[in-house]
């Protein structure tokens, strides 16, 4: 028996471990190393100050707004554990928007057993968007190559890592009996990730939900999924659900590498659990340790896996399995869908149950064989490919096809089948989903709906007022509601919800166009007994102007190292009319391609995709714009500027009006004698139009806006 002495020892030992916890902080913008990083306005700036940290139970590293980088090399090595009661955790700082983007093996790589961790509100985005397919088709060591060369991390790379001690790729400082177990990642986002989005291999008690995972796996050499649990280890005799994997999106993950060395497509999975049994012991780097069959539960419900490439989920040689009210769709593709795999795979499994499931497939619902013990009931299956033994389930719907609200990924409610769907009130209730993908509590007093949703009559959208009318919309002005409001859009992000003209401040503040001021050229001149410790200080020198990336000192300003070139101040413009404008969806591959971004001219540097030529490095200011001229608001009524059906335009002279859609399209087009004349908007589709008026007399354009609802 513990005596009253020792307990009260561990109670205030317990006491004093959370009283000392330590909250970090973190900034890629404003932070700085020379900080002590315990607070928001005292952050670090690099990565290389987390690594250096020796975290303790408790603690918690924010990640402020911001891009982190650390070129060719892992982002977090986490060696550190928490314990029961106080994980360690690593999370975004008052909901802040933070990328950690990485090129390497691994993103965040957690070694040592490392164990009670907690990684929440990050972005952890791969190197995908930076490859070309040729190129990753003839990576070192692939099929193309014969198999000759060492595999590259660049190809290759997983968002986060964490594996056990006994496997041939297990990270040199993991050997023991170092098990990871009880780690959480939620309301993530990961993506991109050449390699897997996230994998989890000889580990145990890990929670994945709420996440985001998408476009991983596209280059890698070797059989990746999404999300991949690999060959789980007991950490104790508890056999109760120890894993939890629900609430995620999952899109977009498929194998456009052939895996060596079978050269073919195996794996692109959204989510994949493989050998809990334990019979792939060609892995172990220590084949003389053996490991029993994994004996816990996992839990898998409420996800949405769709438009993958391999399954949408996959099981092998594994166990205790509860696969509940998920919605699988359109999966199995990849490989014009010879690639072994099903919307739902489950292979050499026993002891499972399959309920209350959408399953519809283009390639194949099901690929299923040499298992035991599967409680397969009340799931929606509709596709090809469904085995017999799945046929005569019970209470399963097969011959009906759930109308879908939206299948578009990007929407807020994506898969979502609608009110009056089959899907309704034709499940089990199940004790261990109580709420649903969104967390709308499931009925206690009814049959759960099938799939990762309980549907409901109207899904309220969030939406955003449009002051000033230009299709972007004021994120602290808000409504919730099923149908779209007059006055109100879909889109935010107008940062100058009453200037038509702007949707953000720029240098000049909204309600000024940009040629009527010119901060930066303001700028204090450089001094080079000044130190710059503030990262974004702007100064002068020698007729341009320049912005800071980091702490510098004595550095004379150049397009390169701690200086950016951000403005040219001595007058000089540049005709753009034949540059093109800059495009996030356009690849540009070859170096000292020009383009205009803001009325100003920039040329690339390297390949590069997305970035905008503002705010990377990639991207290499060379020149200011000449005036451009800017059609001016005519004096023309037209009424009401959010149409229906028509609008009505008043004026004193006569004008040809184009109707033109914002990707430059032309419409309709119009006569408009003076008075008051009506035009039909039902050939317009829903969002803005521009109005293009040319005076009859004098051939001068104006133009105006109008929102077809």
């Amino acid at each position: 028996m513990i005596s009253k002495k020792l307990l009260l020892i561990l109670l205030l030992f317990g006491s004093l471990t959370s009283l000392y916890a330590t909250d970090y902080y973190i900034d890629a913008k404003n932070g700085n190393d020379g900080n002590s990083g315990l607070t928001a306005t005292n952050a670090f700036k690099s990565l290389y100050k987390i690594d250096a940290l020796n975290l303790k139970p408790g603690d918690h590293v924010y990640f402020m707004e911001g891009r982190y980088i650390k070129p060719n090399a892992t982002l977090l090595t986490i060696t550190e554990s928490g314990n029961e009661n106080e994980y360690i955790t690593f999370q975004n700082y008052n909901d802040d928007e933070v990328i950690l983007e990485f090129d390497s093996w691994t993103g965040i790589d957690i070694i040592n057993g490392a164990s009670y961790l907690k990684f929440k509100g990050l972005k952890i985005k791969g190197a995908r968007s930076k490859i070309d397919l040729t190129d990753a088709l003839n990576q070192p060591g692939s099929c193309a190559n014969d198999f000759v060369g060492g595999a590259n991390g660049f190809y290759n790379g997983t968002g986060i890592l964490a594996v056990g001690p006994n496997l041939t790729w297990s990270n040199p400082a993991t050997r023991g009996n170092e098990i990871p177990h009880h780690i959480i990642v939620e309301n993530c986002e990961i993506f991109d990730c050449t390699s897997s989005g996230m994998a989890f291999q000889q580990a145990d008690y890990i929670t994945i939900k709420n996440n985001k995972v998408y476009n991983n796996c596209w280059y890698s050499l070797y059989g990746t999924s999404g999300i991949n649990l690999y060959q789980f280890i007991n950490t104790d005799n508890t056999t109760g659900f120890h894993n939890d994997i629900s609430n995620n999106l999952m899109y977009g993950n498929e194998m456009r590498v052939p895996q060596v060395p079978f050269c073919s497509f195996f794996d692109g999975n959204a989510f994949i659990i493989d050998d809990f049994k334990h019979t792939q012991t060609k892995n172990y780097l220590d084949k003389s340790i053996t490991y029993d069959a994994y004996t816990a539960k996992t839990l898998i419900s409420n996800n949405v896996a769709v438009e993958n490439g391999g399954s949408g989920l996959h099981f092998f040689l594994s166990s205790n399995c509860y696969i509940y009210n998920n919605t699988i769709v359109n999966n199995a593709s990849q490989n014009e869908g010879a690639n072994g795999n099903g919307d739902l795979r489950i292979g050499v499994c026993d002891d499972f149950e399959v309920k209350n499931n959408i399953i519809i497939g283009q390639d194949r619902v099901h690929n299923i064989g040499g298992n035991v013990n599967i409680n397969y009931t009340h799931n929606l299956q509709y596709g090809p490919g469904i085995l017999s033994s799945l046929k005569d389930c019970p209470n399963c719907i097969e011959t009906i096809f759930p109308e879908f609200i939206t299948t578009d990924i990007d929407s807020r409610t994506p898969f979502v089948t609608n009110f009056e769907s089959s899907v309704k009130n034709a499940g089990l209730n199940l004790d261990q989903v109580i709420t649903d993908f969104f967390g709308t509590a499931r009925p206690e007093d009814a049959p759960y709906d099938i799939g990762a949703y309980q549907v409901l009559s109207c899904y309220p959208t969030l939406w955003y007022a449009d002051n000033d009318i230009d299709g972007l919309g004021d994120e602290n002005e808000t409504l919730s509601a099923c149908d779209q409001p007059i006055g109100y859009v879909s889109l935010k992000g107008d940062l100058c919800p009453n200037d038509s003209n702007k949707t953000n401040p720029g240098a000049c503040g909204c309600g000024n166009t940009e040629d009527s001021c010119d901060l930066l050229c303001s700028a204090p001149e450089y001094s080079t007994t000044t130190t710059y410790a503030n990262t974004g200080t702007a100064v002068t020198y020698m007729g341009k102007a320049y912005k800071n990336k980091w702490y510098t000192k004595g550095d004379i300003p150049l397009n390169g190292g701690p200086w950016r070139l951000v403005s040219i101040c001595n007058g000089e413009t540049m005709d753009c009319s034949n540059i093109n404008d800059w495009s996030a969806n356009i690849i540009y591959s070859t170096p000292n391609t020009q383009i205009t971004f803001d009325h100003r001219i920039y040329k690339n540097k390297w390949y590069v995709i997305g970035e905008t030529p503002d705010n990377s490095d990639a991207w290499e200011l060379i020149g200011i714009c000449s005036d451009i001229t800017i059609l001016a608001e005519t004096s023309v009524i037209i009424t009401p500027r959010l149409v229906t059906s028509f609008f009505t335009v008043e004026t004193s002279t006569a004008y040809e009006l184009e109707i033109i859609d914002l990707s430059g399209i032309l419409i309709s087009s119009h006569t408009i004698p003076a008075g008051i004349t009506t035009i039909n908007t039902d050939q317009l589709a829903p969002g803005m139009h521009i109005l293009l008026f040319t005076d009859i007399n004098n051939q001068q354009n104006s133009s105006k806006r109008i929102i077809k609802l």
